[in-house]
């Protein structure tokens, strides 16, 4: 099997015999693509996978500034040549790709749908996925995994970066001694940037330039230090000393990979702080070099470095298919995910062996780059046109689809669910502070929601249920769940803030009912801990709602491709297994508890037929769920009215 790969190997890669290539680069390559492909075919074994991306930029920044560097000490260095070569090297297999999602939206998206992909299409081929898809980021925006193009967001950050480079290289260049500190400021600049948005704003830290360009920078400073000082590397030391430094380097580097994988997941405040780990380890990686033991035995494998030498046709198509198979089908299991990654390895090998390699290295014509660059911009204009001349709502499925794609806009959830009630906005923005209305009782009695937006949720459901003369309460930020343990290592900080905000309002208001609400994993939470606080805070009434039924695929989208010639009332597919197992173990903690009252929305809403789809006779405005687990306003009345209102108006009563 080795020596197939190794020719293989050397069957597709021409690089591998050019002055100063190493092997073991390919071979983080490797690790960086297959930790990003883990995270998204496998979260549950890859949690912090995501930091792929960041070694990605690491070696990216050392690897094409390290020729930018020597070509301008040659004084040969050409904007064209340089820019030509970007272009042979990223557009073909891009193009080849864009080409292929296209057809598959025209085959699995409904209207509304090929209308945005068209949108992220055009954004794509002008490198702006990243700004596209900041813009997109709001808290109820269409799923992730729901996005064929989604991943394209660190090659708008790469090829931004790459615009502003070289010229700025070639205006340092003018100032030797400058150099390496207009480099550290550049740095320390970007990475300040990025601390400050990660408290408040995280979806800006991760998508937009200026909060990521540290990463390549220090890739880059990286080169420079290799190519200026390499004294730094090559110190009068004895072979052994020379020898452990190098392999120390390295461990460092690998346990540091391992340590983020272990502490990081998509809960965490990245990049921020948190960012430092996998960045530090590309670099200590890098500069162990091509001797260090883990770099020469592990890196160097021609198994490793084959998949490294295809990593970024790889990157290209894993994320799509494994997209559009969460489009079709929702859940799918571990086999077709594991089908879907090899699928992806080989369409990258026949990418690199029949377009890539071919273009880069076979062709030779001046004008090649302008001809890839006409085929690239040809797909963008593709995708105008195909908005411009595409009706929408051509049948009444497409008609409620498009309803839902726009549902929290259209059903003004900005006051139905409190938007002013949230410490973060839709966005993901953290205010300084919340409106006073939000716990200030202006009455007798008063019931507080505390929560995250399953708590939200319930408020417009419940403020058509109670009288005037009940306030209704609100703390309840976006994906911040209910809690008392606060400090939480890797918790975002603003959730520890709404959480302290919430706490201290209780204790001032005096509420008569406390419900909490929070979107999954309630088993997990620190509920003695919390029922304790409360009661010492001199709450005598507690409400733990269950979760409602979730669905793998957005239920809307799900309905109307496989139920909707029969519109049936319940199913029993596409469900989300975990909220059922978390119910069971919920009632069994605290179905009888004293002092704290649990209610299940599931029984409320599922039977052994299945779970409801829709209330009333309109499917539109009656549909369970908007999106994938949110009530709709309907079903939120109707939950409040039928499970919430005897056990409130109960306890409300005997407050008195």
């Amino acid at each position: 099997m080795t020596r197939f790969l190794k020719m293989l190997f050397a069957f597709s890669s021409p690089l591998n015999n050019h002055a100063g290539y190493r092997s073991d680069i390919d071979g983080l390559r490797a690790v960086a693509v297959g930790l990003v492909v883990g995270f998204h075919a496998f979260p549950n074994y890859f949690p912090g996978g995501f930091i792929g991306v960041d070694i990605f930029f690491v070696i990216s920044g050392y690897l094409i500034s390290s020729i930018i560097f020597t070509q301008l000490e040659a004084n040969r260095f050409s904007f064209f040549d340089f820019y030509a070569k970007r272009i042979n090297r990223i557009f073909p297999a891009l193009i080849a790709v864009l080409i292929s999602c296209i057809l598959l939206s025209k085959i699995y998206f409904f209207q509304n749908e090929v209308t945005s992909f068209n949108h992220s299409l055009i954004a794509a081929v002008a490198f702006i996925a990243n700004i596209f898809f900041y813009g997109e980021a709001g808290y109820f925006d269409s799923a992730a995994e729901t996005k064929p193009l989604l991943h394209l967001w660190s090659l708008g950050v790469e090829e931004q970066f790459y615009i502003i480079w070289p010229i700025l290289l070639i205006i340092l260049w003018k100032f030797r001694t400058m150099r390496p500190w207009i480099l550290a400021t550049l740095i320390v600049f970007s990475i300040s940037v990025n601390l400050l948005l990660v408290k408040t704003h995280q979806s800006a830290a991760f998508y937009l330039p200026i909060s990521r360009f540290w990463e390549l920078l220090l890739g880059s400073s990286l080169a420079y230090i290799t190519l200026n000082k390499p004294q730094l590397f090559n110190r009068d030391l004895n072979q052994h000393h020379r020898w452990l430094i190098q392999n120390i380097t390295a461990l460092v580097g690998f346990l540091l990979i391992i340590l983020s994988l272990k502490l990081l997941n998509r809960f965490s405040a990245f990049p921020g702080w948190w960012a430092l780990l996998p960045v530090t380890a590309a670099i200590l990686i890098i500069a162990a070099g091509k001797d260090a033991w883990l770099n020469r035995l592990f890196l160097s494998n021609p198994v490793v470095v084959f998949i490294g030498v295809i990593s970024y046709p790889i990157y290209l198509w894993h994320w799509p298919l494994l997209a559009f198979l969460e489009i079709e089908m929702g859940q799918t299991s571990k086999e077709i995910r594991v089908m879907a990654v090899l699928v992806s390895i080989l369409l990258a090998w026949l990418t690199y062996l029949l377009i890539e390699r071919p273009i880069r290295f076979n062709i030779q014509s001046p004008l090649k780059s302008a001809y890839i660059s006409i085929a690239l911009v040809g797909v963008g204009i593709y995708g105008f046109l195909d908005n411009r001349y595409t009706n929408v709502d051509v049948d009444e499925k497409n008609v409620f689809v498009s309803y839902f794609t726009d549902y929290a806009k259209n059903n003004d959830l900005k006051h139905a669910h409190r938007y002013e009630c949230s410490l973060t906005d839709v966005n993901g923005i953290v205010k300084t502070n919340l409106t006073p209305t939000c716990f200030e009782s202006t009455t007798k009695q008063s019931l507080f929601i505390w929560g995250d937006s399953h708590a939200q949720h319930l408020n417009y459901g419940i403020s058509k249920l109670l009288p005037k003369n009940i306030s209704i309460l609100q703390v309840a930020t976006f994906g911040c769940a209910p809690s008392v343990n606060f400090r939480k290592s890797g918790v975002k900080s603003s959730c520890d803030a709404s959480n302290q905000l919430a706490l201290d309002k209780i204790k001032n208001a005096k509420p008569d009912i406390v419900l909490l609400a929070q979107r999954e994993n309630h088993e997990l939470n620190d509920w003695n801990e919390l029922i304790e606080t409360l009661k010492a805070a001199g709450v005598k009434n507690i409400l733990i709602l269950g979760p409602v039924p979730q669905w793998h695929q957005f239920l809307y989208r799900y309905y109307a491709r496989h139920y909707w010639d029969t519109k049936p009332r319940r199913i029993n597919t596409n469900l989300k297994q975990s909220v059922f197992k978390t119910d069971n173990e919920m009632k069994m903690l605290y179905g009888a508890s004293k002092g704290v009252t649990y209610i299940s929305l599931i029984d409320r809403l599922c039977n052994t037929e299945g779970c409801l789809v829709y209330l009333g006779d309109n499917i539109e405005t009656g549909l369970e769920t908007f999106d994938y687990g949110h009530l709709s306003l309907s079903a939120s009345e109707f939950l409040s009215k039928e499970a919430l209102g005897p056990i409130i108006l109960a306890d409300l009563k005997n407050s008195l």
